[in-house]
C-alpha cells in the first residue's frame, strides 16, 4: 500500500473495512504459493499497459487445465497466442472476482507460454472501483502448477498515453503503436530475455484484495461483426493532427471529394467478406464512413499490411449522425476516438476496451496501406434469445425487438445504463433490466449479482450508491452530496421482485442486514407522522425539472414501496402472506391527508403544484380503491401537470397503467413515445426523448417486458410455484409468445376475436393460475370442457395444471 493511503480510501465501503477487521475464511481460491504482482512502480499507475508472460514446458497435453486468474483492474489472457478471455468481473477490490477457465485446447507438447495485457486505470472512474494494480493466476496441470510469482516477465505494452478521458467517467482514448508491439510476445519462441523480473506483492489475500471471489456469472462472449454499408469517402488534410484534435476533425467530416485513385473499390471497405482494399494515403488523408447497420458494443479491430513505419489511422465512433451525415465522435464533447499506428507489414491491433456505436469513421494517413474492412469483436454478457413476443401490431413487434437489443447491449459483466458513456450498473434501471433480462433471455444470473454487490458496495450510514461498483463518491468529491436515496428505496422493492420471480430465499438472507441498515437510514429523516422530511443527497426523479416539494412526495412514495416490498419479504420468510404493519397503515394515512385533493381527484405535491410523477407512483404504492384510480388515471391528461421527461420515469406510468387495468392507455403510450424513436432511425431506445444524449439506454426497455408480461400475459410466481396466465387484448387480434422462467419455458398464443382463443404450455407440476377477460356470463372450457371458474371485475378466474392447454372463453348460452 502507497504511504499515506489510508485503507478507506483504498479498500472502498464498509464492506472492505469490515474484512480488514477478521472476516471468517471461506475455502482458499489459490495455492499459497500464488503471488499478486506488478512491475515494483507505483500501487496506482495511471492508464497503465503491462505485458505480462510465464513460458512452462508439457510432456503431453493434458484433457483439462484449470486457469483461475484476476487482475487489478483488468486483463486480457492469451496461451499459446491464442486469445482466451477477458475480465475480471467488476467487484470492490475486498472482493475482487477470479475467473476460471479450461486452457487444455491452447496448450500443446512442448513449449507453452501464459501471456497477459493487464490494464490499471488508476483514478476514480465509474465501471469500476479504485484498486490497486496487480495480477494473479494459477493454473494446474497434472503433476504441476504454474502460479504467478517473481519468476514472471513483464514490460509496458504499446498503448502510447494520450491524457485524454474517453468521457469523465471512463478510462482514456487509445493509441495503439504498433510500432513498439513486441511481435510474437504471446506465442512460444518468444526471447523475452530483455523483460524485467515481475515484483510479488503478496499472497491471494493481499491488502485491499482480502476476499476474492469465484466469478458468479458467465464469461462474456465474442463475436465478430462488421459493417453493413459505405456512408461516405472523402479527403482532408496530410497533417497529422495532435491526438487531441483528431475527434473534433472527424466529427467535421465529411470533407473534399475522395481522388478516385486513392481508393480503388471503395465499397470493399464495408465487405466481410475476408478481402482487402488498397488505400493511398500520401499527400492528402483518406477518409472513410461506415454504417454497422445498428448498435453494436465490442472491441474495434484494424487489420492492416502497411508498406512502411509510421502510417497514422484515426478511428472515431458514433451512436447516430448529425445533420443526416456527421458521425457523432464529439457527443456530449466526449472525444470518442482512437489512433493506431502501423508498423509495416501485416498487423491487427484492437482496442483494450469497449467501444458502442453505430457509426465508424476513419481517417488514413502517411502512406499506402492494405485495409480488411474494419469490424468490432462484439463482446456482451452470453445469452439465449429464449423470449419470443408477436402480435397483430408490427409496430409493437418491432419496439419489443429493440428493447431487447437494447438491453442485450447493456448487459457485460454486470448491467449497464449504457454501453458508451458511462458504463455504469445504475441502481434505476434495474426496474427494467432485471424484467427485461428474465422475459427476452431467460436470465436471472446477472440480476442476482446486481443486487448482492450492494451489500459488498454499502457504505458505512446505509445509503447507497446510486451506481455500484463504482467510486461514486470519490469521483464526485466535494461536488456532493450525489447519492440518491429513491435509488435505494427502489433497490428494496427490486429484491422483492426477484424473490417473486426465482424464490431465491439464500440471496433475501443474505441481503437482510443490507435492507435493515438502509431502511434505518430512511428511518433518520421521518417526521414525527412518519413520512419523509429534510432529505439530503440527491433527489433525483426523472429529468424533468420538478418542484422541490413534488421530488420528496415522489421520494414519500418510493420509500413506502421499500417498507411494503420489506414488509413482504419479512413475511415470505416466515411462511406468512399479505402482511401488512401499523407503521405502512400511519404511513399512507399520513400521506392521504397531506396530498390528496378530493376536488381535483388527484395527488398533489403543494398547493397548486400536480404531476403525473407522483400521481402515478401513488397508483403503484398506494391506491387499491378502483374509483379513485380511474379519477386518478382520467386526471393524468389533465394540461397543467407536470409530465416525464424521460423513458425510465415512463416505465413507473406503464406499470401503474397496467396495475389497474388500462392497458389499452399503456399501449397508445408506447406506440407513440417509443415508436417516435423508431422513426426517428433508432436500433436501440434512448436515455432521453431528444436523442440528445446515450442512444442506447437500459432504463428505457420496460415496453419489453410489459408486453411480454401484461399484453401476452404471463407471470411467474416462483415461492408460489404458479404461472399466471392474465392476457389483455387492449385492441390486438392475437398475440403470442414465450417465457423461459425459473421452473422452465412457458409459451402462449391467444386470438381475442368473439371471445378469446388460446393456447398455454407451462412445466409438469406448475400451478396455472387463469385470469382471463369476459363478458358477464362467459363460459369458460380448458380442452373442450367446461370449467369451473369465478368472475371478478370483467375477468374469469380460475386454476389449472401445467401441460399443454387449449383454452376458450365464450359468451353464455
Amino acid at each position: 500500500m502507497r504511504r499515506g493511503m489510508s485503507r478507506r480510501e483504498f479498500v472502498g465501503g464498509a464492506a472492505g473495512l469490515a474484512l480488514a477487521d477478521g472476516e471468517q475464511e471461506r475455502q482458499e481460491l489459490f495455492h499459497p504459493s500464488a503471488r499478486w504482482i506488478w512491475d515494483g512502480g507505483v500501487d496506482r499507475p495511471v492508464d497503465a499497459y503491462r505485458l505480462f508472460r510465464q513460458t512452462f514446458h508439457l510432456k503431453d497435453p493434458p484433457e483439462r487445465a484449470r486457469l483461475r486468474i484476476t487482475a487489478d483492474a483488468e486483463y486480457r489472457l492469451f496461451v499459446n497466442g491464442a486469445y482466451a478471455g477477458r475480465g475480471p468481473a467488476p467487484n470492490p477490490p475486498a472482493h475482487v472476482s477470479v475467473d476460471e477457465l479450461d486452457v487444455a485446447r491452447h496448450l500443446r507438447r512442448g513449449e507453452n507460454v501464459l501471456a497477459v495485457v493487464v490494464y490499471h486505470l488508476g483514478i476514480p472512474s465509474f465501471p469500476r472501483v479504485l484498486g490497486r494494480a496487480g495480477l494473479l493466476a494459477q493454473l494446474d496441470l497434472p503433476g504441476q502448477r504454474i502460479v504467478t510469482d517473481s519468476a514472471w516477465r513483464w514490460r509496458d505494452a504499446w498503448w502510447e498515453p494520450t491524457g485524454e478521458r474517453f468521457s469523465p467517467f471512463r478510462e482514456f482514448t487509445e493509441h495503439l503503436d504498433g510500432r513498439r508491439e513486441p511481435v510474437g510476445w504471446s506465442a512460444p519462441g518468444f526471447n523475452d530475455n530483455s523483460w524485467k523480473l515481475a515484483v510479488e506483492l503478496g499472497p491471494a489475500r493481499t491488502f485491499p484484495w482480502l476476499k476474492p471471489e469465484m466469478r458468479d456469472i458467465p464469461l462474456p462472449g465474442h463475436s465478430p461483426v462488421g459493417p453493413t454499408g459505405l456512408l461516405f469517402t472523402c479527403s482532408a488534410s496530410a497533417a497529422i493532427p495532435p491526438k487531441q484534435e483528431a475527434a473534433r476533425e472527424l466529427a467535421r467530416m465529411p470533407g473534399p471529394p475522395l481522388e478516385p485513385s486513392r481508393v480503388r473499390n471503395p465499397n470493399g471497405l464495408a465487405d466481410t467478406g475476408g478481402g482487402s482494399v488498397e488505400v493511398d494515403a500520401r499527400g492528402a488523408a483518406v477518409v472513410f464512413a461506415l454504417d454497422f447497420g445498428r448498435e453494436v458494443s465490442g472491441f474495434p479491430e484494424i487489420l492492416a499490411d502497411a508498406e512502411r513505419d509510421g502510417v497514422v489511422i484515426d478511428v472515431g465512433f458514433g451512436e447516430g449522425l448529425q445533420d443526416g451525415r456527421h458521425v457523432t465522435v464529439l457527443r456530449q464533447n466526449n472525444p470518442d476516438c482512437d489512433r493506431f499506428t502501423l508498423r509495416s507489414g501485416s498487423q491487427a491491433l484492437r482496442v483494450f476496451h469497449h467501444r458502442a456505436f453505430r457509426y465508424m469513421v476513419v481517417a488514413v494517413r502517411g502512406g499506402r496501406v492494405r485495409l480488411q474492412a474494419p469490424r468490432v469483436i462484439e463482446s456482451t454478457y452470453p445469452v439465449r434469445m429464449a423470449g419470443r413476443f408477436a402480435c397483430s401490431d408490427p409496430r409493437l413487434d418491432r419496439i419489443w425487438e429493440v428493447g431487447r437489443h437494447t438491453m442485450r447491449m447493456c448487459m457485460d459483466q454486470g448491467f449497464m445504463d449504457c454501453p458508451w458513456r458511462e458504463r455504469g450498473q445504475y441502481i434505476g434501471d434495474g426496474l427494467a433490466e432485471g424484467p427485461v433480462a428474465l422475459y427476452a433471455f431467460g436470465d436471472t444470473q446477472l440480476m442476482r449479482r446486481f443486487l448482492r454487490q450492494a451489500a459488498l458496495c454499502q457504505p458505512p450510514d446505509g445509503l447507497l450508491e446510486p451506481a455500484y461498483p463504482s467510486d461514486w463518491t470519490l469521483w464526485h468529491g466535494r461536488r456532493g452530496p450525489w447519492r440518491i436515496p429513491g435509488y435505494g428505496a427502489l433497490w428494496v422493492v427490486m429484491v422483492e421482485n426477484y424473490y417473486r420471480s426465482t424464490g431465491d430465499r439464500e440471496l433475501v438472507q443474505e441481503l437482510t442486514g443490507t435492507m435493515d441498515r438502509l431502511m434505518r437510514w430512511f428511518e433518520r429523516h421521518e417526521g414525527p407522522d412518519g413520512l419523509l422530511r429534510e432529505v439530503p443527497e440527491w433527489n433525483f426523479i426523472d429529468w424533468a425539472q420538478m418542484h422541490p416539494q413534488s421530488a420528496m412526495a415522489c421520494l414519500n412514495l418510493q420509500h413506502l414501496m421499500a417498507l411494503k416490498a420489506r414488509t413482504e419479504l419479512s413475511a415470505s420468510q416466515a411462511g406468512l402472506s399479505g402482511a401488512r404493519t401499523t407503521r405502512i397503515e400511519r404511513f399512507e394515512k399520513a400521506f392521504e391527508a397531506a396530498h390528496w385533493e378530493e376536488s381535483r381527484g388527484l395527488f398533489r405535491d403543494a398547493p397548486n403544484v400536480y404531476t403525473v410523477h407522483t400521481n402515478a407512483l401513488a397508483l403503484l404504492a398506494l391506491v387499491r380503491d378502483r374509483d379513485r384510480a380511474a379519477r386518478i388515471v382520467s386526471g393524468l391528461s389533465a394540461p397543467d401537470l407536470l409530465r416525464p421527461e424521460s423513458p425510465y420515469f415512463d416505465g413507473f406510468v406503464l406499470r401503474a397503467l397496467c396495475r389497474h387495468g388500462r392497458h389499452d392507455q399503456a399501449l397508445g403510450m408506447v406506440r407513440q413515445k417509443w415508436g417516435r424513436m423508431l422513426d426517428s432511425g433508432a436500433t436501440t431506445f434512448w436515455e432521453s426523448y431528444g436523442g440528445q444524449w446515450s442512444l442506447c439506454h437500459a432504463w428505457s426497455c420496460e415496453p419489453t417486458a410489459m408486453l411480454s408480461r401484461d399484453i401476452l400475459g404471463l407471470e411467474y410466481d416462483a415461492p408460489a410455484r404458479t404461472v399466471r396466465f392474465a392476457p389483455n387484448p387492449a385492441g390486438l387480434d392475437w398475440a403470442r409468445g414465450a417465457a423461459l422462467f425459473p421452473a422452465g419455458e412457458v409459451s402462449a398464443g391467444w386470438r381475442a376475436v368473439d371471445g378469446l382463443d388460446a393456447t398455454l404450455s407451462a412445466p409438469p407440476g406448475i400451478r396455472v393460475l387463469l385470469d382471463l377477460p369476459a363478458p358477464p356470463g362467459a363460459v369458460l372450457r380448458v380442452d373442450g370442457r367446461r370449467r369451473q371458474s369465478r368472475q371478478e371485475n370483467g375477468r374469469l378466474l380460475a386454476v389449472i395444471r401445467g401441460g399443454q392447454h387449449h383454452i376458450e372463453v365464450a359468451p353464455g348460452g
